[in-house]
């Protein structure tokens, strides 16, 4: 039978361990996982959406076509310079469409979080390094995004620099944290894995108590046949079951035993400093996001004010009003400044209100 006195009481532990753990990420880690490709979501359409306004990025005419049911990770191959802005457009429409698909339909629960899932999940969140934003990167797909935003960063217009500056510096921080709260729910998967080993699959086999490394091999394929048996639908992964063993070893194993322990206990809250009033300077760094994450909405409405004004002009006249611009204009008093009265319902006395608009002067705000 599989059993080895010092094994017990460490089994008591570990299940101990992984309980405690199990309630902490549920309650405090799992729910900030969203919370981060929120974060990362804002920050980088306001980069992406600078670029697409200086003229350095194309938007991507199939993204829109794309069907995301399992999350995957974009081609980050080598490509020609020849290549550069299709691959980009690509493979950065790709990421937002993936980065949305997390935001809004991925499902951040303990049970959905498998080793696999996990794995692809910490792959797509260092697919882009903010930490390393260089031209001099190894990394194809980084170092093509590095270049558009240092065109950016050399140009005189201050408030787009600024905003590529902002979110660079929010997405590696985002970037670090996720990947740290990644690392703590990949850490309990494992040991929970290998406890589903120790608990399901070992007490029906006979293997002797202690393995010898050259013994590792073939007791692994013992695991992997009982597998499908004892634990339906679980895949088989030799790294962990080697751990297993290692951990069970009279000499060498007390110390792995013990560092698994350590690993899973529950991290302690720090106190923190009330502050006195409300950051003001995250809600000023937000709101300038999402104002440049809208531009694409923004200009399609300059637009469309523009295409009204063409109508309006070309619109027939009343003979009074032909009257009063020819009188003003006599008097060299004519404004050449469009104006428009705009009716609407005002909400607070449910009422029609007009209200005259000097469209010209509205639409050079958007410079």
């Amino acid at each position: 039978m599989w059993c080895m006195a010092g094994l017990d009481q460490y089994h008591a532990l570990l299940e101990e361990a992984l309980d405690a753990r199990r309630d902490y990420l549920e309650s405090e880690v799992v729910p900030r996982l969203k919370d981060h490709f929120r974060r990362i979501r804002s920050s980088y359409e306001a980069m992406y959406n600078v670029l697409r306004k200086k003229g350095l990025l194309k938007e991507d005419p199939y993204n829109y076509e794309e069907r995301i049911s399992e999350l995957d990770v974009p081609s980050d191959a080598p490509y020609l310079d020849s290549e550069r802005d299709k691959e980009l457009t690509t493979r950065l429409a790709q990421y937002q469409s993936r980065i949305e698909y997390l935001t809004d339909y991925y499902d951040f629960s303990l049970e959905n979080l498998t080793l696999k899932r996990l794995t692809v999940l910490v792959q797509f969140s260092r697919y882009l390094n903010w930490s390393n934003l260089s031209e001099a990167t190894t990394k194809p797909t980084t170092r093509g995004f590095a270049e558009q935003i240092a065109k950016i960063k050399r140009s005189s217009d201050q408030f787009s620099s600024n905003v590529v500056n902002d979110g660079q510096e929010q997405l590696n921080r985002v970037q670090n944290q996720l990947l740290a709260d990644l690392k703590r729910l990949t850490t309990f998967k494992r040991e929970e894995y290998k406890f589903d080993i120790r608990t399901q699959v070992l007490p029906s086999l006979q293997l002797p108590e202690a393995l010898d490394p050259s013994q590792y091999e073939g007791a692994a394929q013992s695991i992997r046949k009982a597998m499908p048996k004892a634990l339906p639908g679980h895949p088989f992964a030799r790294e962990l079951v080697v751990e297993l063993f290692a951990e069970n070893d009279p000499q060498t194993g007390p110390p792995a035993r013990q560092a698994v322990i350590d690993a899973l206990r529950v991290e302690k809250k720090q106190q923190q400093t009330q502050k006195k009033g409300p950051d003001l300077k995250t809600s000023l760094l937000d709101g300038a996001r999402a104002l440049a994450g809208s531009s694409r909405a923004l200009e399609a409405a300059v637009k469309k004010i523009g295409d009204n004004i063409v109508v309006l002009d070309s619109r027939k006249i009343s003979f009074g009003e032909m009257l009063r611009k020819i009188w003003e204009r006599m008097r060299g008093k004519e404004d050449q400044e469009h104006r428009f009265l705009v009716e609407y319902l005002d909400e607070q006395t449910n009422s029609r209100q007009t209200e005259e608009i000097r469209v010209d002067s509205f639409l050079r705000l958007r410079s």
